[in-house]
């Protein structure tokens, strides 16, 4: 996907696959581009791809391109395959090191949210997940505090989603669909499991027609 998307392209498409939400957009990808600098001129259907993609991103925003009253404005980025030499090295740092900081006040001692939200769990999953994705695809050096917080918010997610397939629609938690992120899961190899009964101060109740979550 890297090859296809660059960077960037491949990073959101990631994050949208992990139901991340990220702004609506779509990516020309790098074989437009290598026809480009051959032929100099774009391939036969790309005008009529790119008119799709448009219409699409009007039809979502409700937005219309070139309109006075209703804009649709549009952001245009290059991504390559290999970023800048050093840059990566040190955005990536600083993201690491800022979330060990936030990792450290956001968590409990079991790595459950301090605010015992499941919608801030799925979240920092979700992202923790990604980082470590990219850390890996970089064939950079994962810290160990990640691969920690990974496994207990996995046997998190494990007790309140997957065990249950249940959304409990309290504490700022609501109703979505994750079956494409445990798709994401385990087409990546992750594989959470949990045996307590209880966790985050929360236990289930569960028979074959009720599932309810309470607080202990």
């Amino acid at each position: 996907m890297l090859d296809l998307l660059g960077g960037k392209g491949a990073n959101l498409a990631e994050m949208s696959t992990l139901g991340i939400n990220v702004p609506p957009g779509f990516t020309v990808t790098t074989e437009v581009c290598n026809y480009f600098i051959e032929n100099k001129s774009f391939p036969d259907k790309f005008d009529s791809e790119l008119e799709k993609a448009l219409a699409n991103l009007e039809k979502i925003t409700k937005k219309k391109f070139n309109d006075d009253k209703t804009p649709l404005l549009l952001s245009v980025r290059s991504g390559g395959k290999v970023s800048m030499p050093g840059m990566m090295d040190s955005i990536l740092n600083i993201g690491i090191n800022l979330l060990k900081k936030i990792s450290s006040y956001s968590f409990d001692s079991t790595g459950f949210p301090k605010s015992r939200s499941i919608r801030q769990l799925i979240f920092y999953l979700k992202y923790f997940v990604l980082i470590r994705e990219l850390l890996k695809e970089s064939q950079k050096e994962i810290p160990e505090h990640i691969n920690e917080n990974i496994y207990y918010l996995g046997q998190a997610y494990n007790f309140l989603w997957q065990s249950t397939k249940v959304n409990f629609l309290f504490n700022g938690n609501h109703d979505a669909s994750h079956s494409g992120f445990d798709d994401y899961l385990k087409n990546q190899g992750y594989k959470f499991k949990s045996q307590l009964n209880e966790f985050g101060g929360y236990t289930i109740l569960k028979n074959k027609k009720t599932k309810l979550a309470m607080d202990i």
